[in-house]
């Protein structure tokens, strides 16, 4: 046993027998950083689930009738964050065109495992695709593709095509309205792979409005479930071969394990994010950031202006660029995370933009974050 441990069940003091330093992330949902704070309602839940046993697979199906009534979709189930069911869907994508029930075969059997996607979605992401047995194949070009690409594209082993939404993904080609009539004419499954698009709410449904057949989201970014947590929704077929395939059963999932706090943390958080005033709360904060975002601009050289969009910046936040000395973005975002206290911000390379924002923070470490960046800015050292 480690002779610095103390029987403690501060983390504080765990932390330091650890001897490790906390981040005060004012950068948003990165995974990396421990997402969102877990909602105090789903806290609650997650506590009193310990007390419970339940078969995993009724309790994710009792649940997924909910994500699928929410969301607008025949089916749901809650899974192992948007890389999970990046995962599933793929594999119940091969599964279904090539009508394969031993489903922890899958990967093995298929001779149809084929994925279409726009080359300017094909991503850091894209791995897992090819980890559940898939194999992609580019449509068109970084700068350019056209709905004649993608169906060119698609051929005797295409299963599926993969369309990928989120902050900053480029919007070039096609859209999803004229990929999904391709996708039904062509007898093929439309994946969206959408981890990072709420807010806003309405991506909820909008994405199978449009013609989407099984979509994944994350669950511990502004749901503000855990960080084991994702959703998957869609089509009912689809859905069954997922489930067949994940913990408890045995397959391509197995290891993408959800436990039963997950699937009732998700149940609660769902239901209060869609409860919610959404339009209200995030006018709410950009009215907040504005004083912290004069401050900036008035005490430093650099401009500081609120965004909030529909492409990259899905909630409010403040942004400074350095468009003119691109590596000064990558010089400030350094020197607040190795400082004391260290402090974390969203770093845009390409765009030479830093974002901070307060989600994943509270108000007396937003101050402390916002004290930092205004000592890095104005610090005559920066060239």
């Amino acid at each position: 046993m480690d002779r610095k441990y103390s029987q403690t069940n501060d983390c504080v003091d765990i932390l330091e027998t650890l001897e490790l330093e906390t981040i005060i992330n004012a950068g948003g949902t990165k995974s990396r950083y421990g997402g969102r704070p877990i909602r105090p309602r789903v806290r609650e839940a997650i506590q009193q689930m310990w007390n419970y046993a339940v078969d995993l697979e009724e309790l994710n199906a009792a649940v997924g009738k909910a994500i699928g009534a929410l969301t607008g979709s025949e089916a749901g189930l809650v899974v192992n964050g948007a890389a999970g069911g990046t995962m599933l869907a793929t594999a119940a994508v091969i599964a279904k065109c090539n009508s394969i029930h031993k489903h922890e075969t899958v990967p093995f059997q298929a001779t149809k495992n084929e994925f279409v996607i726009l080359r300017s979605h094909w991503g850091q992401y894209s791995y897992l695709i090819e980890n559940a047995g898939g194999k992609l194949k580019g449509a068109g070009y970084v700068n350019r593709a056209s709905i004649e690409h993608v169906e060119s594209s698609i051929g005797p082993e295409t299963c599926g095509i993969i369309f990928v939404a989120g902050p900053g993904i480029s919007s070039i080609g096609p859209s999803l309205e004229e990929i999904a009539e391709t996708a039904r004419s062509r007898e093929i499954s439309l994946f969206v792979s959408a981890a990072a698009t709420l807010p806003p709410r309405s991506n909820l449904q909008k994405f199978i409005e449009q013609g989407a057949d099984i979509v994944t989201a994350s669950g511990g970014k502004y749901l503000g479930c855990t960080q084991t947590s994702g959703l998957l929704f869609g089509k009912r077929d689809l859905l069954e071969r997922a489930s067949s395939m994940m913990h408890p059963n045995h397959g391509i999932g197995r290891a993408l394990k959800v436990s039963k706090e997950d699937i009732i943390a998700m149940y609660v958080a769902l239901h209060d994010y869609c409860d919610e005033d959404e339009e209200r709360q995030l006018a709410n904060e950009s009215d907040a950031l504005a004083p912290y975002a004069t401050r900036i601009s008035n005490e430093t050289d650099f401009v500081a202006e609120i965004k909030h969009d529909r492409f990259r910046h899905f909630y409010p936040c403040i942004t400074i660029g350095f468009q003119h000395r691109p590596e000064i973005a990558a010089l400030i975002c350094s020197r607040l995370l190795t400082g004391k206290p260290r402090v974390f911000v969203r770093h845009f390379e390409d765009i030479a933009e830093i974002a901070i924002e307060r989600s994943c923070c509270d108000h007396d470490d937003f101050e402390i974050a916002i004290d930092r960046l205004l000592h890095v800015l104005v610090d005559a050292s920066i060239p």
